[in-house]
């Protein structure tokens, strides 16, 4: 008798890159961002990828770069999951706002916009572009005041880990929903050796401990932080604590 099963996996959400093409070339960026890929997806061949997202069941896209607005058919793509009845957010790095896009994005009926902010204006235009930090601010504030949902993700490395507090105040008079912070990785441009991506990982644990019951937004860690603690289930979001990494690493220990 065969005990081999067969198990179904349901696409409910992804991450799609659309393309290396990008205004900035970060100094952290694991894609190495800058020019698009020679063998990038057509539109047609974009617009047939999206299809085959909606008919796998699949109700939410990320949309990520390089820079998404570089694609100049951006906007078919999206529209081509919208129309489906797929979920869509963007990942930006607010530099290219203008009320043109403003306008697309509301007509698109686009979920939510993530914009990314990693320190205090001096940190965060150190490691991207002279300028960025004004331009993703003036972003940020103009899809508030259009009603399009805002939240901001944060790249933990070195150099800027010491200004999470300085952040926090920053941000808790922006009308976002969330912040995502992130450690950096040590890869694509982030791997020259430029600069340290270690950090501290138990003060950035202690620092979400600390506001996420009172903050005016969420504050998620992303899945490089914080697993095998005794606060993962509640950093994770379950209020009961529970955590299936701090369980198995329970197991291990009463194993051992």
């Amino acid at each position: 008798m065969s005990m081999e099963r067969s198990v179904k996996y349901n696409l409910l959400s992804c991450v799609w890159e659309i393309t290396l093409s990008c205004c900035f070339s970060c100094r952290y960026c694991g894609s190495k961002a800058g020019k698009a890929r020679d063998n990038e997806l057509s539109t047609d061949e974009a617009l047939n990828v999206a299809g085959q997202l909606a008919d796998i069941g699949c109700r939410r896209v990320s949309l990520i770069g390089g820079e998404v607005f570089m694609r100049s058919d951006w906007a078919k793509i999206v529209k081509a999951l919208t129309d489906r009845g797929v979920k869509v957010s963007v990942i930006t790095n607010g530099f290219m706002f203008s009320e043109r896009l403003i306008s697309s994005l509301k007509e698109l009926k686009i979920e939510s916009v993530a914009i990314s902010l990693d320190g205090p204006e001096e940190i965060h235009d150190l490691f991207r572009q002279r300028g960025s930090f004004k331009r993703a601010e003036q972003a940020m504030d103009v899809l508030i005041e259009n009603e399009i949902p805002v939240s901001v993700i944060t790249t933990l490395h070195s150099r800027n880990v010491s200004k999470l507090e300085e952040m926090y105040s920053f941000l808790k008079h922006k009308d976002i929903f969330a912040w995502q912070i992130q450690a950096c990785s040590p890869m694509g441009n982030a791997a020259s050796g430029e600069f340290s991506t270690e950090i501290d990982f138990s003060s950035v644990i202690r620092f979400v401990e600390k506001h996420i019951g009172k903050a005016p937004f969420a504050i998620g860690i992303a899945d490089n932080i914080g697993y095998y603690t005794r606060s993962e289930g509640y950093l994770r979001g379950n209020l009961s604590g529970k955590a299936c990494f701090n369980a198995a690493a329970q197991g291990l220990r009463a194993l051992g």
